[in-house]
């Protein structure tokens, strides 16, 4: 039976996440010391406390004290989502491939917003920053470093909180599957050149407003991306989690070591009592609930508590988590930015699932699109964005009706048309 300060403190944590979804993007802004969420809540310092920590290991909130004493939270905006579901990639061990495939598809939509929305500043912005970076880096950790000014530049330009939070997420997941330093430029100085120019040409698109060109030039200089970590893997790089490495916590270090420990493991599949699990890593059973927290929290695992309880696998699909960071952009994006973010996901995903030949049930058509298109990445932006997405959805639409027997059929050049026919709804509401 579940323990009563952990059902008061699950409540606490959605009335928190809903605080801070209205409070907007704000940096720095306090909730409170532990006592006044007592007397807010209504609830015991023993439920305010798990609350807290499970908000924390989501990374939704952060953790200071004061000069006299007493806790206090801060929101983190954007930056907090985006490092949460990146941790949400990297525990789950979304494929690189697939988190690659969702960068070209949220970058291109980037540079059509900077295009589209530009500014004399940020035009300034982004020249600066293109002319910052060396064409001839002495190593891809140069290469990389120099390059990401220009990219938060353009994201700037683009002017959309929802873009800016899935962005950093997946792009922070990719640099945690391989450390930057791992790579080698070893041959692969031409595709480095090539970059460099296309992100140069992607810059002088955006400026007149050319959407067209800077959407192809942005996809072209991500295909040279790609061939030079693919190249690399294939020269014996292994993926990797920079999260395990350093002198991170070590309840974060349990967490992803026991994520992948189970990864293959089915749904509900036994990993054991609490206890074991301390002996197992040698650690404290402080450390091993606050590790559990953070695995629970996304999905990869549930706790039971009392007698027969134990830990089990999760499902990460279902995760409180995607429905938190989707509610909180959904409170402080624009409509339009959310509702074009899910409409070119859910074209890339119709097409892949219209090649693999996959079929969809009526109803509900974005959660069977991402299973559909074996892309993890797809999947979890989906859910995060149809419960961003304010617009009421009644019923099933004749747009989904088309998409389904486009995709049945394996015309993937329809499939992507009628998922597009979302975008053009999201552009007028």
């Amino acid at each position: 039976m579940p323990n009563k300060a952990s059902s008061r403190a699950a409540l606490v944590c959605e009335r928190i996440a809903r605080d801070l979804a209205s409070r907007g993007e704000g940096d720095e802004a306090v909730l409170g010391t532990e006592r006044e969420i007592m007397s807010q809540f209504g609830a015991s310092r023993a439920a305010v406390r798990e609350a807290i920590r499970t908000l924390e290991a989501r990374g939704l909130i952060r953790v200071r004290r004061g000069r006299r004493g007493g806790t206090r939270l801060a929101c983190d905006g954007s930056a907090a989502m985006a490092s949460s579901l990146a941790a949400h990639f990297t525990l789950t061990r979304t494929p690189l491939l697939d988190l690659a495939e969702a960068q070209t598809v949220i970058g291109s939509l980037a540079v059509e917003f900077a295009a589209e929305r530009i500014d004399r500043e940020g035009i300034g912005a982004i020249r600066l920053a293109a002319q910052a970076a060396s064409p001839d880096p002495a190593s891809m950790e140069q290469f990389a470093r120099e390059r990401r000014p220009l990219l938060r530049a353009i994201l700037d330009a683009a002017d959309s909180s929802a873009l800016s939070v899935l962005m950093e997420g997946v792009g922070a997941a990719i640099r945690g599957h391989i450390p930057v330093k791992a790579l080698s430029m070893r041959n692969h100085e031409a595709q480095v050149t090539l970059i460099h120019r296309d992100d140069d040409r992607v810059v002088e698109a955006i400026v007149p407003r050319d959407v067209t060109q800077a959407r192809t030039l942005y996809a072209s200089a991500r295909t040279h991306e790609y061939e030079i970590l693919g190249a690399n893997l294939r020269e014996g790089y292994l993926l990797q989690s920079a999260t395990l490495d350093g002198d991170g916590k070590l309840a974060v270090k349990i967490a992803y070591s026991l994520a992948d420990e189970i990864r293959t493991a089915p749904e509900g599949a036994a990993i054991g009592r609490q206890q074991d699990l301390v002996a197992r890593y040698d650690c404290s059973t402080a450390v091993l609930r606050e590790a559990l927290r953070l695995l629970e929290a996304h999905g990869v695992i549930t706790v039971h508590r009392g007698h027969g309880g134990g830990v089990r696998v999760g499902d990460p699909d279902r995760s409180i988590l995607l429905e938190e960071i989707g509610r909180t952009i959904g409170a402080g994006a624009a409509r339009q930015d959310v509702a074009m973010l899910r409409a070119a996901l859910e074209a890339s995903a119709a097409v892949r699932a219209a090649k693999l030949g996959n079929i969809l049930a009526p109803g509900d058509v974005t959660n069977q699109l991402g299973r559909a298109s074996a892309n993890r990445a797809f999947a979890v932006l989906l859910a995060i964005l149809k419960g961003a997405d304010r617009r009421e959805q009644d019923g099933e639409s004749e747009a989904d009706r088309l998409l389904v027997e486009a995709i049945a059929g394996g015309d993937h050049g329809l499939a992507r048309r009628y998922a597009l026919a979302r975008l053009s709804s999201g552009r007028q509401a």
